[in-house]
């Protein structure tokens, strides 16, 4: 079921998860001590929104599938995530859309490799 609302809040909504989907993919990168650089979110360049409600519990669950650039290296990234209480569950692995073979050499974790760009890095 897609939920309509003011295009307005929507959009506002819509960038609050993409931020929190950016922090989620920082707060994983943290482990590396500092040599992923912090991403930022730079654009949402695609949203999508649907809604289910629980039959056992009757609580909403907003899903959302978002395609975003991220700085530094202009990064693009697909997640499907859950928004649940302000916080962000992904759905499903965060993808790489663009290369990052030259930005990532740092660290060898398969996952979080396509995220980080090293720092240090041109």
């Amino acid at each position: 079921m897609l939920i309509l609302a003011h295009p307005a809040c929507l959009l506002t909504q819509v960038q609050r998860v993409a931020r929190a989907t950016v922090e989620y993919m920082n707060t994983k990168l943290m482990v590396y001590n500092n040599s992923c650089a912090t991403l930022q979110l730079e654009a949402v360049l695609n949203a999508g929104m649907t809604s289910k409600m629980t039959a056992v519990t009757a609580q909403k669950h907003v899903y959302y599938t978002l395609t975003l650039r991220t700085s530094p290296g202009n990064a693009v990234f697909q997640a499907a995530v859950e928004w649940l209480d302000a916080n962000v569950r992904t759905e499903s692995d965060i993808l790489r859309l663009n290369s990052y073979k030259q930005h990532a050499g740092c660290i060898r974790h398969i996952v979080h490799k396509k995220w980080c760009y090293c720092v240090g890095t041109q």
